[in-house]
Order: C-alpha cells, then structure tokens, then sequence
C-alpha cells in the first residue's frame, strides 16, 4: 500500500497521508510523535483529527511518500525506525 503525501501539521507533530481503500473511498492516515517521544501510526478524519492508532500487520508493505519539509521528514523517519 502506498500512502500519498498530504502535508505536515507542525503544531501537532503530525505527517498526514492518504490512499484509497478497496471501495476506491479515500482514507487518512498520520505518523503521529507521542508525548513520550514515541510516533505511532493513526487512522484519520479528513480534516486530519487522529481517531485511533492502527496495528500495522506484521508483514504488511507500507510504503509513504516523502514528505516535502524537514520536519514532515524527520517525523516519518522516527516513525519508520521506532
């Protein structure tokens, strides 16, 4: 799955993404850093309010597109080495 590059939230230590599902609806996603330091992965609204952390399925390819701005980029990367 590829998730696309929506924009960067700095304020809330948010990277936003998007793909479509397998009824071609759009569905949103943000590497979100925790207070502890921690970036876990959060399903979305559209207007990019985190609902609940997903449990990435072991095996599963994800892939993100790079974010455009350092901080968008420094956030994914904490995300993907965590």
């Amino acid at each position: 799955m590829l998730l696309k590059y929506r924009y960067t939230e700095i304020g809330y230590c948010q990277v936003h993404y998007s793909c479509k599902n397998s009824d071609n609806l759009p569905v949103y996603y943000c590497p979100m850093e925790e207070g502890d330091n921690t970036t876990k992965l959060y399903r979305c609204s559209k207007d990019g309010e985190a609902d609940y952390p997903v449990k990435v399925r072991p095996g599963a390819e994800i892939k993100f597109e790079e974010p455009l701005d350092d901080y968008g980029q420094e956030l994914l990367r904490r995300f993907l080495t965590a």
